[in-house]
């Protein structure tokens, strides 16, 4: 604090407080940060949703593949080859298409291999996302 003298005696200038420059500059990188956190925050979401997707894709690929286990006899899996069946979830059309490799890895074997497929969004551009499990079912005493 800063005092003058003058004709009427002492007389205090009070100078604390902020300028209009430095309330600018606080304002301008209190903008940069939350710009910056908001770029943050839209990218997470984003991951968010594409991880949601390929949990869902999973699902469906376990149910899928339970599906066939239950409902096909073991002379009837060849004839699921190349086949696809279409699930929506939420919105989203996922693609299950079966391979099936009769006698792999050895006789009275049959290896299952289902590719679930879906549609992604990748700023502008859309790409194909897919999830891929495989079993491998054999010929028992107890198959259907």
């Amino acid at each position: 604090m800063t005092t003058r003298k003058g004709t009427s005696g002492a007389r205090r200038i009070d100078r604390s407080g902020f300028t209009l420059l430095e309330v600018m500059i606080a304002a301008i990188l209190l903008l940069i940060m939350f710009f910056g956190l908001a770029r943050v925050h839209g990218a997470a979401r984003k991951q968010i949703v594409m991880e949601d997707r390929r949990r869902a894709a999973t699902n469906v690929v376990e149910s899928h593949l339970e599906a066939i286990r239950r409902d096909t006899t073991y002379d009837d899996l060849v004839s699921l080859h190349a086949q696809s069946t279409q699930y929506v979830v939420d919105g989203v059309t996922y693609t299950a298409r079966n391979t099936i490799s009769s006698d792999y890895p050895e006789a009275q074997a049959t290896t299952i291999l289902v590719t679930v497929s879906w549609p992604e969004m990748i700023n502008t551009t859309a790409i194909t996302r897919s999830v891929t499990c495989t079993t491998i079912l054999a010929r028992g005493l107890a198959w259907n």
